[in-house]
C-alpha cells in the first residue's frame, strides 16, 4: 500500500514533465536530446566538474558519492569515451539466472508492476546480480535498452561500465540517482539512472535500476527505487525465512517420533532449534509430585558450557510472575521482543537465578507452554543473545507449533506407556487363570499327553503308553533311566544342548516348585529325526514333608504344530518380502516415471498455448526439454526391459573385436562435461595401449555408462577416475571407475547390485534414481564371461571395477 502512495504522489507530480517527455519522443527529439545536450556542455556546472577531473583537476563542488565513483572507474581503467559492453557466457548466465531464480521472480513482479504504471513516459527497469550481471530487463524504452546493452548477461558493474545507478548502488551500498553527466562515461551522459541495492541476512545480493532518457532530478524517484529494493528484501527473507521454518518442523517431528522415550528427544529438539531459531532454548516439565523439572538446556556458544550446566540444575520458583513457571501456571505463550533488567527480576526463582540469567545476555524473549490434552505438560523458552534476534508474533506461532508437536509425541508416549502396562497386566491375569484351570484338567489332560514319573533321584519309574508312543521306546527300555541321559539328544528350540541341571524335572526336585511349559526336542530313534515335546514338571510331596518324593511330568507332542508355525513363518516372511518387493518396484518405478512425464506434459502445455510475442529459443528450450525427459523415460523402460530379459535367459549378445580404450575414452569425454558441470574433476588413464577383446560393444558401453554416472551422481566433490589396465597373465581387461563421493556403507554393499537396491530408499533421499544402473552392469558382465567387483566405506569413495576376458565363451560373433 505504501509503494502505491508513492507512485501515486510520484505520477501526480510528474504529469505535465511526462506529458512534455512524450511529445518530445514522438517528434524525435527524445532518442538523444541533442539541444540539451549542447546547452548542458556550454552551462552545466556538473559537466565542468567532469571535464575537470578528466583533465586530472580535482573539481570543485559535486557530490561526494559522485566523485568516489569516478576515482574508482578511473582506477579501474574505465574509458570515460567509450563503454566497453561485454556479456558472459550463456552457459554461466544459466547458472546464475538459476541460482538468482526467487530473487529475480520476486524483482520481475515489482519492476513490472512499476513499468505498467509508468506507462507515458520511456524507461526501463532492471536487476543486476551481486557482480553487476544483468538478470531481468523491462520497461517501453527499447531502444535505450540497445543502445546501453540492458540486456540479460550483460555485465553492468561499475568496474565494466563506469558510474551508474545500479552498478554504483551496489558499490557504495546505498541507494542513489546518477543525472546525466554525473556518469562517468560520456555514452551515459544523454541518461538519468537511479538505482538501490538489494540485501540478505546484511549481504548485499544484486542491486535494482531505473533508466530514463534525459535529465530527472526528482528525489522521490530515489525514495521509490529504495522502497522498492526494501519490499523486495522483505518479500526474499519472508520466504527464506518461511521455508527454514517448514524444514525446522519437520526436522522436530521427526525427532519427536523417533523414539518413545520423550525427555531424550525433547533434548533433540532442543539442539535443533539452536542456533537456527535460537541462542538459547530451555524446556521444563511438570514432574508426577507437580514440581518442575528442567530437562534440557542448549546453547549456541560453547564457552558457556558452564552457565549451561548451572542453569540445568538451578531450581525453578512456581510462583515467578514471568517466564516458564507462569506460562505453565497460566497455559499462555509470553513474547518479549526487547529484555530488560527489571524483566529479569521478574523471572528470576532467586538472586543465584538472577546472575545466571543476566549472564546470557538476552536480547528478546518467548516462552510457551506445551500444552496436554487435559493438563500443562511444560514450557520451552526461547532466549536471543548474541545473534540480536529480535523476535515477533511470527516467530511466537512458530514456537508455539513445535511446542504442540512436542506435547503431542509426549501424550503418545505415555499412552504407548499405559498400553504396555494393561497388556503385561493381563497377561499376568491369564497367566493365573491358565493355572488354575490346568488343576482341574489333569486328569483329563495326561490321558492323551505323555505321562513319567520321576523318582526323588531322578530315575523313570513309570510311563504311560502315549509316552512310549511319543518318545519311541518301549515302556521295557525306559525305566531306570533319567530323562537327561544323553541318548535322548535333548536340544532347545534355537538347537543348542538342553543341560541336565535345565530339565524340567530335575528342577522341580530340586526347587519344589512345579517347572511349566518347557518345549524340548528329543531325538526319536525310530523316526531318527527330532520330536518337539511341551513339558509340564509337577513335584508330589508326602504329608509333612517339604522335599518331593516324586515328580510328575506330563508332555505333549507338538511337533506338527512345530511344523505348522515354522512353515507359517517361512511363509510370513516371503509374502512379506514380495509385498516389500512389490511396494518397493511400484514406488520406485512411480517416481521415476512420475517426474519426466510431469515435466513433458508441463512443457507440451506450454507449448500448446498461442503466444506470438514469445522469444523462439523460449520454444526451442521447451522441446529440448521434452526430449530430455522422453530420453529419460526411454532409458527406463529399457533397463527394465534388459533387466526381463536377463532375467529370463533371453538377452542377445553379439561379439567383435573391441577396442577398449576408445569405447571407453569415448564415453569419458561424452560424460565429462556432467562432472565438470558438478565441479568434478573426470580423468582417464590409460597406460596399456588400445587393449582388443573379443565382446559386445553395446554392453561394454552400457556397463561403463552406468558406472561413469553413477559415480559422478554421488560425488559432490573431488574426482572421478576412469583406469584402463591388461591383465594379461589372466587373460583379461580391467575397467576401474574410482571416485571421492559419498561412499557405501559396510551394511548396503552385499545388497548393491540387486535390482532396485538403494542405500536411502526413502521418498525424500538426496540421489534420484531406480536402482537398476549395477544391477545391469553386474549381469551384463556376467553375461560377458567377466566379474565385477567394489570396494567402499562411507565418506571415503568407491571404487568399482569390471574384468572382461579377452574372449567371450560359447558366445556368437557378429561376423557369423
Amino acid at each position: 500500500m505504501k509503494m502505491d502512495r508513492d507512485l501515486e504522489k510520484l505520477r501526480s507530480r510528474k504529469t505535465s514533465r511526462s506529458q512534455e517527455t512524450a511529445e518530445q519522443t514522438r517528434k524525435g527529439i527524445g532518442k538523444s536530446f541533442p539541444s540539451a545536450h549542447i546547452k548542458m556542455n556550454q552551462e552545466n556546472p556538473i559537466h565542468q566538474q567532469w571535464k575537470q577531473f578528466m583533465e586530472g583537476v580535482p573539481p570543485e563542488g559535486g557530490r561526494g558519492v559522485i566523485l568516489e565513483s569516478w576515482q574508482r572507474c578511473r582506477a579501474q581503467g574505465v574509458n570515460p569515451e567509450q563503454v566497453l559492453f561485454q556479456r558472459i557466457a550463456e552457459e554461466t548466465l544459466q547458472r546464475r539466472l538459476e541460482s538468482n531464480r526467487e530473487l529475480i521472480e520476486i524483482a520481475a513482479l515489482h519492476l513490472d508492476w512499476i513499468s505498467s504504471s509508468w506507462t507515458r513516459l520511456p524507461h526501463v527497469l532492471f536487476l543486476i546480480d551481486r557482480d553487476g550481471i544483468v538478470l531481468y530487463v523491462t520497461g517501453n524504452d527499447s531502444e535505450l535498452r540497445e543502445k546501453l546493452h540492458l540486456i540479460p548477461g550483460y555485465d553492468w558493474s561499475e568496474r565494466q561500465v563506469g558510474t551508474n545507478g545500479a552498478g554504483t548502488a551496489l558499490s557504495a551500498d546505498q541507494a542513489i540517482s546518477i543525472i546525466e553527466m554525473e556518469h562517468f562515461a560520456r555514452p551515459f551522459h544523454a541518461y538519468t539512472c537511479t538505482g538501490a541495492p538489494i540485501h540478505l541476512n546484511g549481504n548485499g545480493i544484486g542491486a535494482i535500476g531505473f533508466g530514463t532518457p534525459g535529465a530527472d532530478d526528482n528525489p522521490e524517484r530515489v525514495i521509490l527505487t529504495a522502497h522498492t529494493a526494501y519490499v523486495i528484501e522483505q518479500e526474499l527473507t519472508h520466504r527464506r525465512t518461511a521455508r527454514q521454518a517448514e524444514l525446522m518442523k519437520a526436522e522436530a517431528t521427526a525427532l519427536l517420533a523417533n523414539s518413545l522415550d520423550y525427555k531424550t528427544t525433547l533434548s533433540s529438539v532442543a539442539h535443533l532449534v539452536v542456533p537456527r531459531f535460537a541462542d538459547w532454548c530451555l524446556i521444563d516439565m511438570v514432574e508426577e509430585d507437580q514440581s518442575l523439572l528442567r530437562l534440557a538446556v542448549a546453547q549456541a556458544d560453547p564457552s558457556k558450557n558452564l552457565l549451561a550446566r548451572d542453569l540445568q540444575r538451578q531450581s525453578l520458583n512456581q510462583n515467578v510472575g514471568v517466564g516458564a513457571p507462569q506460562v505453565i501456571r497460566i497455559g499462555q505463550s509470553e513474547l518479549y521482543p526487547e529484555v530488560s533488567d527489571p524483566l529479569l527480576r521478574q523471572a528470576a526463582s532467586d538472586e543465584r537465578h538472577l546472575t545466571l540469567i543476566r549472564g546470557i545476555h538476552p536480547k528478546s524473549v518467548m516462552v510457551v507452554p506445551i500444552a496436554g490434552r487435559d493438563r500443562i505438560l511444560g514450557a520451552i523458552t526461547f532466549i536471543s543473545a548474541e545473534s540480536g534476534r529480535r523476535y515477533n508474533p511470527t516467530d511466537l506461532a512458530l514456537a508455539e507449533d513445535l511446542a504442540r508437536r512436542a506435547a503431542l509425541a509426549i501424550e503418545n508416549a505415555r499412552l504407548y506407556r499405559a498400553a504396555q502396562e494393561e497388556i503385561a497386566e493381563r497377561k499376568r491375569v491369564e497367566g493365573s487363570l491358565r493355572q488354575s484351570e490346568e488343576k482341574y484338567r489333569n486328569l483329563f489332560e495326561t490321558m492323551a499327553q505323555g505321562v513319567v514319573y520321576h523318582n526323588a533321584w531322578g530315575k523313570i519309574i513309570s510311563v504311560n503308553p502315549a509316552a512310549e508312543r511319543i518318545l519311541g521306546l518301549t515302556l521295557d527300555q525306559m525305566p531306570g533311566r533319567t530323562s537327561f541321559d544323553l541318548s535322548w539328544r535333548a536340544i532347545h528350540e534355537d538347537g543348542s544342548h538342553f543341560p541336565e541341571e535345565s530339565h524340567p524335572a530335575i528342577v522341580a526336585l530340586k526347587t519344589g516348585k512345579a517347572v511349566r511349559n518347557v518345549v524340548m526336542g528329543i531325538f526319536h530313534p525310530r523316526e531318527e529325526a527330532y520330536r518337539w515335546i511341551n513339558i509340564n514338571a509337577v513335584p508330589q510331596f508326602h504329608p509333612g514333608e517339604e522335599k518331593p518324593y516324586q515328580v510328575y511330568t506330563t508332555f505333549d507332542d507338538i511337533t506338527e504344530r512345530k511344523r505348522g508355525e515354522e512353515d507359517l513363518k517361512q511363509k510370513t516372511r516371503e509374502a512379506e518380502e514380495a509385498n516389500r518387493a512389490k511396494s518397493h518396484f511400484v514406488s520406485i518405478i512411480s517416481h521415476e516415471l512420475r517426474t519426466p512425464l510431469n515435466a513433458i506434459i508441463g512443457y507440451s502445455g506450454l507449448l500448446k498455448r498461442p503466444n506470438v510475442a514469445e522469444d523462439p529459443a523460449k520454444g526451442a528450450e521447451r522441446i529440448d526439454r521434452i526430449y530430455y525427459n522422453a530420453h529419460i523415460l526411454l532409458e527406463l523402460i529399457n533397463n527394465l526391459l534388459n533387466l526381463n530379459r536377463m532375467e529370463a535367459g533371453q538377452m542377445p549378445v553379439e561379439a567383435e573385436t573391441v577396442f577398449l580404450a576408445d569405447v571407453v575414452g569415448g564415453i569419458v569425454e561424452n560424460l565429462r562435461p556432467m562432472g565438470e558441470e558438478k565441479g568434478l574433476t573426470v580423468a582417464f588413464i590409460n597406460e596399456d595401449g588400445p587393449l582388443p577383446i573379443h565382446s559386445d560393444s553395446k554392453k561394454i558401453e552400457q556397463i561403463v555408462t552406468n558406472l561413469i554416472t553413477n559415480a559422478i551422481k554421488f560425488t559432490d566433490h573431488g574426482s572421478v577416475t576412469i583406469r584402463l589396465s591388461d591383465h594379461s597373465t589372466e587373460q583379461r581387461a580391467c575397467i576401474e571407475v574410482s571416485d571421492t563421493g559419498i561412499g557405501i556403507g559396510e551394511s548396503d554393499l552385499p545388497h548393491l547390485f540387486e535390482p532396485f537396491y538403494q542405500a536411502d530408499p526413502s521418498d525424500t533421499r538426496s540421489y534420484e534414481g531406480t536402482g537398476l544402473g549395477l544391477s545391469i552392469v553386474k549381469k551384463f558382465t556376467e553375461l560377458l564371461g567377466g566379474t565385477v567387483r567394489v570396494a567402499s566405506a562411507l565418506g571415503a569413495g568407491a571404487t568399482f571395477k569390471a574384468i572382461l576376458p579377452y574372449k567371450m565363451p560359447h558366445l556368437r560373433s557378429k561376423a557369423a
